[in-house]
């Protein structure tokens, strides 16, 4: 809870609310709506309530039901609400990623149900037992062939030196948008370093 909240912090404390202020729903032991979510900018949650949901949807369909009935359920609409069909969000992003590492838990299954249109992980530890902890975030990420258990299933199969050298191909699925350049003109207090005489390092950019 407590990390949540200083991403609500973050959010408030450095964006000029007056140019680029983002509203912040925290969306933790609380009801709401996929509606409700749409009034927000940004809607923060933990893997706890996503996993909290999914186990509601589980027992939803043993009760007979199907996925394609879910859209029209007012009643998992809010019970829910993540992973309803009406909840579709711009971007996603999971912080500490490697906690969907195990594809069977229901976590990892949560967040892959979750519809949005962009898709990032953060994480600082991708992998630490094994390659096939790589699956769940690119089966989350949606990298064409690899999201797909038997062919990613296939690559992990093989031998280390075979992974490491396809894992830059799996890398290199991911879009990732062009970084856009800019260049200023060389003023006459740029000169020294234009020379190739560079300020010291505290002072680099």
């Amino acid at each position: 809870m407590a990390l949540i909240r200083q991403w609500e912090e973050e959010i408030k404390t450095k964006l000029k609310t007056s140019h680029h202020g983002l509203t912040v729903f925290v969306y933790h032991q609380t009801s709401a709506t996929p509606d409700k979510f749409k009034t927000y900018d940004v809607v923060i949650t933990t893997y706890g309530t996503l996993a909290s949901q999914f186990r509601k949807y589980e027992e939803w369909l043993d009760q007979g039901h199907k996925p394609s009935e879910l859209a029209t359920s007012a009643e998992m609409k809010t019970k829910v609400a993540l992973l309803h069909p009406a909840a579709k969000f711009h971007r996603v992003i999971l912080d500490e990623s490697q906690c969907i590492k195990n594809k069977e838990t229901q976590t990892a299954k949560a967040c892959c149900l979750l519809v949005a249109q962009y898709r990032w992980c953060l994480t600082g530890t991708p992998m630490m037992n094994g390659i096939k902890e790589l699956y769940s975030p690119i089966h989350f990420l949606r990298i064409p062939h690899f999201e797909h258990w038997p062919n990613f299933a296939a690559v992990g199969s093989q031998s280390t030196r075979f992974l490491w050298a396809t894992y830059p191909n799996i890398l290199a699925e991911i879009p990732v948008p062009p970084r856009r350049r800019t260049q200023r003109p060389c003023h006459e207090e740029d000169a020294d370093t234009a020379q190739g005489h560079h300020a010291p390092s505290d002072q680099r950019l």
